[in-house]
């Protein structure tokens, strides 16, 4: 009986070949494991039904079409892992020393391409599920994650929404996680204009890369390449208590302001580091009320669903950066101290 206790997800970080085309979807062992919650990736191959009549009534002979790799990795959000899925999600981040171990993570997004045939950094992600050989899907890139975490729900959590090239079967590696704690409610801090805001009960974002993939003739039924198809967007969701009108008249006025949330874990317990915390900062320098319904539904406390976008600021030159701080070393995570 195979158990998902004894399961584990691993991340070989995949790399351009001589800075060149041709590393995305070439398998990598496994470099860092995630604390993962749950899993749906999987191999899809397309049922091509054949039209031709041959006198009978049952249906026609069927073939192998498109094998297409995808699926969701859901996450609790650790100060370390948490930047391989940002790195491909967001971009390659920024890294520089903050103390003496302590090191500051920037992920900003990129208006590069990873490569020709790959617009963000790709993964090859290990899939062990307590059974035989790991399941390993190569050139997997974070296509949307969404964050959230709140009074409800209360360690925060990461759904990475996956696309990846092809799949082959290997002899699993063996798991090492990070001993760090996970993000949780009562360490954030929310401001909203440089203000801090004490109604919010909870908040979510949702970044979508609007990536495909595409299929070409060149004798596979893989995919070929994987290309923008849309816009790069990030919706934003948050629950706020109805205590006045303040929040509702920005929203009315269609005037963007910036957010700033900032988790704050426990310090940095390295010889020599005394003054640096586990710390992520989401800096949205432009955030737009879209949708404000306030509603009586019962007796009780009225609160709104607010729903907006984070849009591109061209002062900062992002719609949302996100900053880790940790004892990752600058040049661990992809690309980390040369930037985006």
């Amino acid at each position: 009986m195979s158990i998902g206790r004894r399961g584990h997800i691993g991340l070989g970080i995949e790399e351009p070949v001589d800075g060149e085309t041709g590393g995305w979807g070439e398998g990598v062992a496994s470099g860092v494991y995630l604390p993962f919650v749950s899993e749906s990736l999987s191999l899809d191959i397309e049922q091509l039904i054949s039209a031709s009549q041959k006198g009978i009534v049952d249906e026609s002979p069927s073939y192998s079409g498109l094998k297409s790799i995808g699926g969701d990795i859901v996450v609790e959000v650790y100060p370390d892992s948490f930047g391989y899925l940002l790195a491909s999600a967001i971009g390659q981040p920024t890294s520089a020393l903050a103390g003496t171990t302590a090191y500051n993570h920037e992920f900003e997004p990129s208006q590069e391409d990873w490569d020709t045939n790959c617009p963000i950094q790709p993964y090859t992600i290990e899939v062990y599920r307590d059974n035989g050989d790991a399941f390993r899907y190569l050139g997997g890139v974070v296509n949307t994650l969404n964050v959230s975490f709140g009074t409800s729900e209360k360690i925060m959590r990461a759904t990475a929404g996956i696309i990846g090239k092809e799949y082959e079967s290997l002899e699993k590696t063996e798991p090492s996680h990070e001993t760090t704690n996970p993000f949780k409610w009562d360490q954030a801090v929310i401001k909203i204009a440089t203000v801090q805001n004490n109604d919010i009960e909870s908040f979510n974002f949702n970044l979508n890369n609007g990536l495909v993939g595409v299929p070409t003739l060149n004798n596979t039924s893989l995919i070929s390449r994987i290309y923008r198809d849309a816009a790069r967007t990030v919706e934003c969701g948050m629950t706020i208590d109805f205590v006045n009108q303040n929040q509702y008249a920005i929203f009315e006025a269609q005037t963007e302001q910036a957010f700033e949330i900032t988790l704050t874990g426990p310090a940095i317990e390295k010889v020599g580091e005394t003054t640096h915390y586990y710390k992520m900062v989401i800096t949205i320098p432009k955030l737009r009320y879209t949708a404000y319904p306030i509603n009586v539904s019962g007796d009780g406390r009225i609160s709104s669903s607010v729903s907006g976008r984070a849009k591109y600021d061209t002062s900062s030159g992002y719609a949302i950066k996100i900053t880790l701080t940790n004892t990752v070393d600058n040049a661990t995570y992809p690309g980390a101290g040369a930037g985006a």
